[in-house]
C-alpha cells in the first residue's frame, strides 16, 4: 500500500498523518471538523484510512467517512501497540501514534470494514450499557450483605429496583430493535435455538460479532481468541494457549458455556469427555466454547437449527444442525 491514512483517535480531538505526504493534521471531534477530515482524506485519495478501536469514539468519524465512499479499517490498539515495540518505536505522543497506525497498516495490510450498520451499532451500544448496568447491580447486591442500618439499607434496596427496571427497559429495547432488522432477528432465531443460549447471549453476539458466520472455523476461534496457539521451538514442544481476539465477546461467553455444559446434552458430553481425558476444567470449557462458538458459525453460514441429534462427521458437534426455511 502506497498512500495510508492513520488516525489516531481521542475523546476530543482526531490527529492524522498521511503517509504520502508525511503530512500531520489535526480536527476536533466536531461534526464539522469530522466533515472538513473527510474532505481532507478525500483530497489524498488513501488506498486505506486505518483508526484503532477506542471504546465507541471512533464509530462517528468511521462512518463519515465510509458514507464518503472511502475505505476504513478499524484495527486492534494492541496489535499497533506489539508491532510499534516490535519497530523500536516507544515514544507515545499523539502524532507518533497516528504514523504508528499507518506504518502497521503498510506491513500488516488490514482488512477494509463495510459501511457500519447503524442498527447493529445502536444494539452494541444498549448491550454495553446493560452489561454496565448488570455490574453496578452486582456492586448494590455486594454492599447491601454488608449493609446494618435501616436507612442504608433501604437506599440500596431502591437503587437496586431502579437498575433493574432500567436492564428490563434495555432488554425490551434490544428486542424490539432486533425483531425490525429481519436479518438479525433470523440470526437471533437460530443461535437461540442452540440450548442453552438465551436471548441476550444472542443479542450480543449479532451486536458485537457481524463475522459470525462469514468466516471460516479457524478464523473465527482466531476473532474470538479461543483457538490454540503453538508455542513451539526446535525440539522444545510448548504448551498450547489461547489470547487475543475479542476479550469482551471472550468474557461474555464464558457464563454460557457454563450453563451449556450442564444443559445442552451434545456440548456437555464434548466437555466431560475431555474432563475424564484429565484435562483441566478450565481448559475443558474453553475448548468447550469453541466448539461452540464454530457450530455458531456453521449454522448462520447454512441458515441451519439446532437439532438433537449425533453427528459422526464432527467430534463434539454432538447434534445436528436441521435445514429450516426462515
Amino acid at each position: 500500500m502506497k498512500n495510508i491514512i492513520g488516525i489516531d483517535v481521542s475523546k476530543d480531538r482526531f490527529d492524522v498523518y498521511c503517509k504520502t505526504t508525511k503530512e500531520y493534521t489535526s480536527y476536533s471531534s466536531d461534526a464539522s471538523d469530522i466533515d472538513k477530515l473527510a474532505e481532507y482524506c478525500q483530497k489524498q485519495e488513501p488506498e486505506l484510512v486505518v483508526m484503532e478501536a477506542t471504546g465507541g469514539y471512533e464509530f462517528k468519524m468511521a462512518s463519515v467517512l465510509m458514507a464518503k465512499g472511502l475505505p476504513v479499517s478499524i484495527v486492534n490498539p494492541g496489535r499497533v501497540k506489539e508491532f510499534a515495540k516490535s519497530l523500536g518505536i516507544l515514544a507515545k505522543t499523539d502524532k507518533i501514534c497516528a504514523r504508528k497506525i499507518s506504518l502497521f497498516a503498510e506491513a500488516v495490510k488490514p482488512r477494509q470494514h463495510s459501511q457500519i450498520d447503524e442498527q447493529r451499532r445502536e444494539i452494541k451500544e444498549l448491550t454495553v450499557r446493560r452489561e454496565q448496568l448488570v455490574k453496578m447491580r452486582t456492586a448494590e447486591k455486594n454492599r447491601l450483605d454488608k449493609a446494618f442500618e435501616k436507612t442504608t439499607l433501604n437506599s440500596i434496596k431502591s437503587t437496586i429496583d431502579f437498575l433493574e427496571r432500567q436492564i428490563n427497559d434495555l432488554d425490551k429495547t434490544i428486542s424490539e430493535l432486533i425483531e425490525k432488522v429481519p436479518r438479525l432477528k433470523k440470526k437471533t432465531e437460530i443461535l437461540t435455538s442452540i440450548p442453552g443460549v438465551g436471548e441476550k447471549t444472542a443479542s450480543m453476539l449479532v451486536a458485537a460479532m457481524p463475522e459470525l458466520g462469514t468466516l471460516n472455523r479457524r478464523q473465527i476461534a482466531m476473532l474470538v481468541g479461543v483457538a490454540p496457539i503453538n508455542r513451539d521451538s526446535g525440539k522444545m514442544r510448548g504448551k498450547r494457549a489461547t489470547g487475543g481476539g475479542r476479550k469482551g465477546v471472550r468474557d461474555k461467553l464464558f457464563m454460557p458455556a457454563l450453563t451449556i455444559v450442564r444443559f445442552n446434552p451434545a456440548l456437555k458430553c464434548f466437555y466431560e469427555r475431555l474432563v475424564e481425558k484429565g484435562k483441566p476444567k478450565k481448559v475443558a470449557l474453553t475448548a468447550t466454547m469453541r466448539k461452540l462458538v464454530c457450530i455458531m458459525n456453521t449454522m448462520l453460514q447454512n441458515e441451519t437449527f439446532w437439532q438433537n441429534k449425533l453427528l459422526r462427521g464432527e467430534a463434539g458437534f454432538g447434534a445436528e444442525p436441521q435445514e429450516k426455511s426462515i
